[in-house]
């Protein structure tokens, strides 16, 4: 229904900012097969040809580079969601990750600093630093990582007063793809 939506929209007015963005989430979520998400990244590739400082089509362009194994590209993607928006925690982890992948052990370190002090009881972010100090072989880092990430991995998350399942996913999905624990990226 939403993707319906937007399309009219974007019948009317296709430079109208967001929309291309919003699209690109519709399909993104919905997707089942490889078409449907090549349609989403060209619809958050068209939301930068209109506002090309979009943090978070510049993100989701990258996340989906990084799960299709294409590093590089989603490390370019991922370093301009970031340079556009600091303050963007997923951009930061997901610029981590990506550069982990990349055997860049440390120059991981400064985005996942940055994405705890944004928030410090992410336990993704916990992890992938542990992971991080592991490499280095900071083993007494590591362990202090890992403890954190123990702590906050086992913590009962906020349940919902239940009316939002019955939601359509679109509603009650985050603004842009999260980082999760067991987001794997295949390796090229």
């Amino acid at each position: 229904m939403a993707v319906k939506e937007y399309r009219h929209l974007l019948e009317i007015d296709p430079r109208l900012p967001g929309v291309h963005f919003r699209l690109g989430r519709a399909l993104w979520l919905g997707s089942k097969d490889e078409e449907t998400r090549n349609e989403a990244l060209q619809a958050f590739q068209e939301e930068l040809g209109i506002d090309p400082l979009n943090s978070d089509a510049w993100y989701e362009i990258g996340e989906i580079n990084r799960q299709r194994g294409q590093l590089e590209q989603a490390l370019q993607h991922f370093r301009k969601a970031v340079e556009h928006h600091p303050e963007f925690e997923d951009a930061q982890i997901a610029l981590a990750r990506t550069l982990i992948n990349l055997k860049s052990p440390k120059e991981a370190l400064p985005p996942l600093l940055a994405a705890i002090r944004l928030n410090p009881t992410n336990e993704v972010s916990h992890f992938q630093l542990a992971n991080v100090y592991k490499a280095l072989g900071e083993m007494s880092n590591y362990q202090k990582e890992l403890a954190l990430f123990e702590q906050y991995h086992a913590r009962p998350y906020a349940s919902g007063t239940g009316s939002s399942q019955q939601l359509p996913v679109i509603l009650t999905a985050p603004q842009v793809t999260k980082q999760t624990l067991d987001s794997e990226t295949p390796q090229p």
